[in-house]
């Protein structure tokens, strides 16, 4: 796979966003579709992907976080992004997410699940305590999408939902040790 696919997303969620007036609440919608429209894991293969792009620009483009092993960025549009996101270890935290948009899985599954957070005491802007309680657990399998609300840890709503995700038991490629691979569609700009 090369990045041809990821431009052609790019370019169709470019458009579609533009005749929603590029609005913020709009985006994960329009990010979901296009995903499901894409199917990118078709033939996706982890370490195929991985070898054309070091074969073509060993200094590829990763993303400024340290979201992935490693993140690559094969499209930037106007106001959102494309990552495609490796795992070695798949295990994570509950964490909220600091973009709006949506993913799909491109290899291996994951165990998914939600959790609202009622805060009791604000603390500051940046730390509260409260209560988690867990609304819902799911399997992801490659070609799952979902959508990401504008949630971000910036400026997330007093019962924002919190996401975690458990990776587990991809489909391995014979030799690989890559356990999930996502693209991540993302707007920091409709976090809102």
């Amino acid at each position: 796979m090369t990045d041809e696919p990821f431009r052609r997303l790019g370019e169709a969620l470019n458009t579609a966003w533009s005749h929603a007036n590029f609005d913020e609440l709009a985006f994960p919608t329009l990010a979901s579709a296009a995903l499901e429209r894409a199917r990118l894991d078709l033939g996706f293969s982890p370490s195929d992907y991985l070898r054309a792009l070091m074969l073509r620009d060993p200094g590829v483009a990763q993303s400024d976080g340290s979201f992935g092993e490693p993140p690559i960025v094969p499209y930037r549009g106007r106001g959102f992004f494309i990552e495609v996101l490796y795992w070695l270890d798949a295990t994570t935290d509950i964490h909220s997410h600091g973009f709006s948009g949506a993913f799909q899985v491109l290899h291996g599954a994951s165990i998914h699940a939600t959790y609202t957070f009622t805060p009791a005491t604000r603390v500051r802007s940046t730390l509260r305590f409260g209560e988690v309680a867990l609304t819902g657990v799911e399997q992801l399998r490659q070609g799952d999408v979902r959508s990401v609300p504008g949630t971000g840890s910036r400026c997330a709503p007093e019962s924002a939902a919190t996401r975690a995700e458990r990776r587990s038991g991809g489909r391995h490629e014979s030799g690989s040790p890559v356990e999930w691979v996502i693209a991540r569609v993302g707007s920091r700009m409709a976090t809102g």
